[in-house]
């Protein structure tokens, strides 16, 4: 009798794009310190939405996986309405400014 052997893969969605994929990075500020726990995302011009990220404890955040090009930055500080910033994307990597939340 054979064995059957399954693996795992986890699939993250690519933001469609032109170019390779990129990592989309930031820092979240509160005041004179950093925001942390805070949900973002990417939204593309066609409405596909970035897998979420969460800014960390220093308040960054990285987003793997976005193609160059022009795309919305979504800050979830309150469900159901992010705070949104323009950005554009380059490769290999994308530093955001960093965005003020309340």
């Amino acid at each position: 009798m054979g064995h059957t052997r399954w693996m795992a893969v986890a699939l993250l969605p690519v933001i469609v794009g032109t170019g390779q994929a990129a990592t989309v990075r930031g820092k979240l500020l509160r005041g004179k310190g950093v925001a942390a726990g805070i949900e973002v995302t990417v939204l593309s011009p066609q409405k596909v939405r970035s897998i979420p990220a969460y800014s960390g404890s220093n308040g960054m955040y990285y987003i793997p996986n976005v193609k160059a090009g022009s795309y919305t930055l979504e800050v979830w500080v309150k469900p159901n309405k992010p705070l949104t910033f323009p950005i554009q994307m380059k490769e290999p990597e994308s530093n955001i400014n960093p965005v003020q939340v309340p």
